[in-house]
């Protein structure tokens, strides 16, 4: 059967846009990534219990959290985020280069202050960026995403083997290019304006809603106080090049499989259940750690190391479809989110490092990080209702008409949501999923629905559909 024109027109501006340069520019948040990876980290993201990681997750969590306080949560002007911009990259800059060239004359306070200041900058970045992202529709950040991630790792796979000259030169260039990509960005973004999600929500969430996203809020931070406490456990050496070049390209085919599945396969994308799949593979990576072999620690760090790059983007479009949704500026949505993740993170490693001054043995540490692992799981499977929908952002005037409708034709509000999906080119098995609901309930629906508007097809539901669209 044809898929409705509405979708086809949806698929055919998703296709505009990336074949546009704006979506293209919309990846510019790849070399700030690439940045971290190479300047603060060395291409290391397990197992580095240095004060100078723990300085860099408290400058990323506390520089955005501190302009969320300069300007009480309120809206800042174009021209005091660009200056704010432009600051962050020469920061950058500077940073990125001292660093990756470690001169002679710098000695370790200087380069910690370096390393301070210019992750302060990077964790702005990623927040103006987040600016962008939340002025998308969920399907276009969902593929923008995990394909900057993408991305990123295989620059970062590149990068390897490179020479150091060529790597301290990418430092340099990686914000300067990421700040040209996002100026254009945001100005390409008028080009596209059916792509854009709404720029203010209709309605903010409500109390059952907020109570959701504070289960999830409390699952973030709980997991991140873990990830921390997993940056002080004994993995021996740093990732040997066969494990490095193992999770950068399992890193890139990870990143790859939710744009597979939400544009090929047009399913839902359940960011929470996406999140809870890479539990087990922290709680089997913990377990590799106790065997104490040099290959398993080795590992184990690159299975951890692949879950968090999973997780970062689970993360970042969480905060993109809570952005979409409150009456605050995205900047103080994605502020408060990384906060959330950072802070707890940074905590977690220095609760880690003193319980080992005091049990040297790290087996008891595993299993009440695996126990705090099952909480979090708990967390996580409350919100059911959370999850992110990849393919649909209604504007508020779709809303007012979805419920004009429902009233002029007598129909719950569970009905509705069943000709909505419908409408949208969704199978009966996809309404089933989406509402948690059986099939046959679904049916049931359908039934009613027919009798209501007096037809006996789904085409001619679409057809009411696209004429009330055409009316509208």
């Amino acid at each position: 059967m044809e898929r409705p024109s509405a979708q086809i027109h949806s698929m055919e501006s998703s296709i505009r846009f990336f074949m546009s340069g704006v979506g293209l520019c919309c990846l510019g948040i790849s070399f700030i990534k690439v940045w971290f990876c190479n300047a603060p980290y060395q291409q290391q993201v397990m197992g580095d219990a240095s004060v100078g990681f723990m300085l860099c997750l408290l400058a990323r969590a506390l520089a955005p959290l501190l302009v969320v306080l300069a300007f009480r949560g309120k809206d800042i002007s174009e021209r005091t985020r660009s200056i704010m911009d432009i600051v962050a990259v020469c920061v950058m800059v500077v940073g990125g280069f001292c660093i990756a060239f470690d001169f002679p004359f710098l000695d370790s306070a200087t380069s910690l202050v370096l390393l301070g200041f210019g992750s302060a900058a990077a964790g702005w970045a990623y927040v103006s960026w987040g600016d962008i992202y939340a002025h998308l529709r969920m399907p276009e950040t969902t593929v923008l995403v995990f394909l900057s991630l993408s991305v990123s790792s295989g620059c970062n796979l590149i990068l390897v083997f490179l020479p150091d000259v060529v790597v301290a030169l990418c430092m340099v260039a990686c914000p300067i290019v990421a700040f040209i990509m996002m100026r254009k960005a945001a100005k390409g973004l008028s080009e596209v304006p059916d792509l854009i999600a709404a720029s203010a929500p209709s309605c903010n969430y409500d109390g059952k809603i907020r109570r959701l996203f504070g289960a999830w809020f409390a699952a973030l931070c709980l997991f991140a106080l873990v990830w921390g406490g997993l940056q002080a456990l004994p993995f021996g050496e740093p990732l040997g090049l066969p494990y490095l070049v193992l999770y950068r390209v399992s890193a890139m085919v990870l990143s790859l499989a939710p744009i597979v599945w939400t544009v090929f396969l047009k399913r839902k994308l359940s960011t929470n259940y996406l999140w809870l799949l890479t539990i087990p593979i922290i709680c089997f990576a913990l377990l590799l750690v106790l065997l104490g072999d040099s290959d398993a620690s080795q590992l184990a760090n690159t299975l951890l190391s692949c879950a968090y790059y999973m997780v970062f983007g689970f993360v970042w479009l969480q905060l993109t479809s809570i952005s979409q949704h409150v009456s605050r500026p995205p900047y103080v949505i994605y502020s408060l989110g990384w906060g959330f993740a950072f802070l707890p993170m940074a905590l977690g490693e220095i609760a880690v490092l003193v319980f080992l001054t005091y049990e040297h043995s790290s087996t008891t540490l595993i299993v009440i990080l695996l126990v705090l692992l099952a909480v979090s799981m708990l967390f996580l499977v409350a919100p059911r209702t959370s999850n992110v929908d990849t393919w649909r952002n209604e504007t508020p005037s779709e809303r007012k008409r979805g419920a004009l409708l429902g009233e002029e034709w007598g129909l719950t509000v569970r009905e509705l949501q069943v000709v909505k999906l419908i409408g949208q080119g969704r199978t009966q098995e996809y309404c089933a999923q989406e509402l948690s609901v059986s099939i046959n309930t679904i049916r049931g629906h359908m039934k009613r629905i027919y009798t209501k508007l007096d037809i006996h097809s789904k085409a001619e539901l679409i057809d009411i559909l696209e004429g009330e669209l055409d009316a509208g």
